[in-house]
């Protein structure tokens, strides 16, 4: 893999996993949260595109309000070029939810 790099993120949002899972699965609460057009599934294999195809890759894997892995890839990367990233998400306390992005 040409220019590989690893890093990792996390934050805490005061949601539910299921709704942060659902705004990170479906377009329509993408959409909403981002202001921007959204095509995205849960379901494994699927494309997916965001803000206004800026943004597009594939669903990898999924396991429903716990994890999302998707292959991100922007307009200007070469054909071909992606980024596979993986959101974990976790209760933190009763009412947030921690996404670690790695």
């Amino acid at each position: 893999m040409k220019n590989s790099k690893s890093f990792s993120q996390s934050v805490v949002i005061k949601a539910k996993r299921s709704l942060i899972y659902e705004a990170l699965t479906s377009g329509a609460q993408f959409s909403k949260f981002t202001d921007a057009p959204a095509e995205i599934s849960p379901i494994p294999g699927t494309p997916f595109s965001a803000y206004g195809g800026y943004l597009n890759g594939f669903v990898l894997d999924t396991k429903k309000s716990k994890y999302i892995v998707q292959a991100w890839r922007t307009q200007e990367w070469s054909p071909g070029d992606f980024s596979v990233l993986r959101f974990s998400l976790s209760d933190e306390g009763s009412n947030s939810t921690r996404i670690d992005v790695y």
